[in-house]
């Protein structure tokens, strides 16, 4: 995990150009200032609105990056499936992203398709993919909440 108290200082860190990634930064701002990604369309439905954050009123789908720290994680897309991750983000059983150590990593959390399945790695067939979905969804939103300071 990296972690910088400027998006330069980060950008550095994760070894990628300083001022493009600021001008995505600033372009994520925009959209969360306006309430529109015109990029990827996040947050344009109800029902993606209803997986966002509550206390954004203009589209819960975006927020601000503008509060240091800031951090990035490296992802190695080595267990990739055609139907999702399958396990990139590995969480304990509250939701929490575990780090290379199996330590929780405080306030990020991993819901839905994001985290492996209680199988791991593996792809067990059509819908194996989503087995423990619903307790994910909950602990997540149970967890996360919890962290921001609202009632689940």
């Amino acid at each position: 995990m990296f972690k910088a108290e400027r998006i330069a200082d980060l950008a550095r860190e994760i070894d990628v150009a300083a001022t493009a990634f600021e001008g995505t930064i600033a372009c994520v701002n925009d959209y969360a200032r306006t309430g529109k990604d015109v990029e990827f369309g996040r947050g344009a439905t109800v029902y993606d609105r209803t997986f966002g954050n509550p206390n954004v009123r203009l589209n819960s789908c975006l927020g601000f990056i503008d509060k240091a720290p800031f951090y990035a994680i490296l992802v190695h897309l080595v267990h990739l499936g055609d139907l999702g991750t399958m396990g990139v983000l590995r969480t304990h059983a509250q939701a929490r992203v575990l780090d290379l150590e199996d330590r929780s990593i405080p306030g990020l959390y991993a819901g839905g398709n994001a985290p492996g399945t209680p199988f791991g790695s593996c792809y067990l067939g059509t819908g194996g993919d989503r087995t423990g979905d619903d307790v994910r969804v909950y602990c997540g939103r149970s967890h996360g909440s919890g962290a921001i300071g609202l009632r689940a």
